[in-house]
Formats: C-alpha cells, structure tokens, sequence
C-alpha cells in the first residue's frame, strides 16, 4: 500500500510490525480507545492493495481487520474466543485440518472489521474506501 507510513504518521501510530504483513499499531496518546471513523476517513488518503490486521496497545481488547482488495481467509472458535486469519485458505486448512470448533467466517471486500475480546461473535462490519490500484 502506497502512503502507508503516511497514514500511520497522520494517525499518530508508530508501526510495530513489517509493511505487507501483520502491523501492529501503537497510538500515541494513552488510554485512548481506536476511533474507528477517523481511522476510516484517512485510508481515503491511501492507495494500492490492502488487507491488514492492526492492533492498538493502548485498546488491547479490539483488533482491526480491513480486507481491501488482496485475499483473506478467517476461521473462529466461539469457546476459545479466537479468530485466525491467513492470506489463503490452504493455511489455515493445514494448521487446523485436525482441530475442531473452528468455523469459516464470511469475509467482504471492502469491509473493515472490528472485533472486541468480551464479544466476538458481536463484531461489526462497516465498508471503507480507498484508492484501489
């Protein structure tokens, strides 16, 4: 994604992971949850390809999944109160082929995901936009 560590910078986060992988986020101001609508209207400043899982330490109970245009693949286990993700699904098949409990989870383009640990299975989903290349 192009303009990344711009959007990273104007959002006050500093990049905790490796870009075309799993970032993780840090916001500068503590104790702070993530605002999702100002998050949102930056990736309009955003373009190429994304799929990402972002995480805040100053909001450790919510994950961010935004799946752009580039393949993901989520599986969850309600009792263990876990989501999975991979870039395909033959990962995931491969690591949890003698697991159970684990069920697909329906994924959008476009869609920005928000999970919150005390309810998983009460996420929101809500479009976004980007300048897809």
């Amino acid at each position: 994604m192009l303009k990344g560590n711009r959007l990273l910078e104007a959002a006050a986060f500093r990049r905790g992971g490796q870009r075309d992988s799993v970032p993780s986020v840090s916001e500068r101001r503590p104790g702070r949850a993530i605002d999702i609508e100002w998050f949102k209207a930056r990736l309009l400043h955003c373009r190429g390809k994304i799929t990402t899982v972002i995480s805040c330490w100053t909001d450790p109970g919510t994950v961010l999944v935004l799946n752009g245009n580039r393949q993901l693949e989520l599986r969850w286990h309600h009792r263990r109160k876990a989501v999975l993700y991979a870039s395909g699904h033959v990962y995931l098949e491969a690591v949890l082929a003698e697991k159970k409990g684990w069920r697909e989870f329906p994924v959008t383009s476009m869609s920005l995901m928000v999970f919150r640990r005390e309810d998983l299975a009460g996420y929101l989903v809500e479009p976004f936009d980007f300048n897809v290349q």
